[in-house]
């Protein structure tokens, strides 16, 4: 049972939906590079669109944070760079750049471990944004109308049809 764990161990080194501590290195526009176990790791965050005040945002929370942890989603694919979830103190950042507007969600998939986290962030900042928009007027009547015209164009059609059938002699 050992080796197969060991062996498991070896193919699989990191489980999806476990937390890892890892600590921060450097972070760059795109790209934080973390180490983990002495290993030095290129990550990036998993499903979302970051601006540049995001990153600046991202930079000073990982600062003050007293422990850095990384999860991976089940659907991701586990390769260089890692797409994460990163935590700052248990909080999920992710979370966090999208209620402050600094970041979007990429892809909304309902199968994504925190996806309903970010989901209720991102209606957050729709309902706030929501409030300057104003609606449009429709009008009610403008779908009858075209069904009326066309009603009408297609009854014109049929009756010349049939008083041609009818009176075939009046065509010549």
């Amino acid at each position: 049972m050992n080796v197969w764990t060991l062996w498991l161990t070896v193919l699989f080194s990191f489980v999806p939906a476990l937390p890892y501590e890892v600590s921060i290195t450097s972070i760059q526009n795109n790209q934080i590079i973390a180490t983990y176990q002495q290993e030095e790791m290129k990550l990036e965050l998993f499903n979302v669109d970051i601006s540049d005040e995001g990153w600046q945002y991202l930079n000073e929370r990982i600062n003050e944070a007293s422990k850095i942890t990384i999860e991976f989603d089940p659907s991701s694919q586990i390769q260089s760079p890692y797409s994460v979830y990163l935590f700052a103190d248990g909080s999920l950042l992710q979370e966090e750049l999208i209620e402050k507007q600094l970041a979007s969600i990429q892809i909304r998939n309902p199968e994504y471990t925190y996806e309903s986290k970010m989901e209720e962030a991102s209606h957050q900042q729709m309902v706030m944004a929501s409030v300057d928009v104003k609606e449009e007027t429709t009008r009610p009547l403008l779908a009858p109308l075209y069904l009326a015209v066309a009603s009408i164009c297609w009854m014109m059609i049929v009756v010349r049809w049939y008083q041609r059938r009818r009176h075939p002699a009046e065509r010549k």
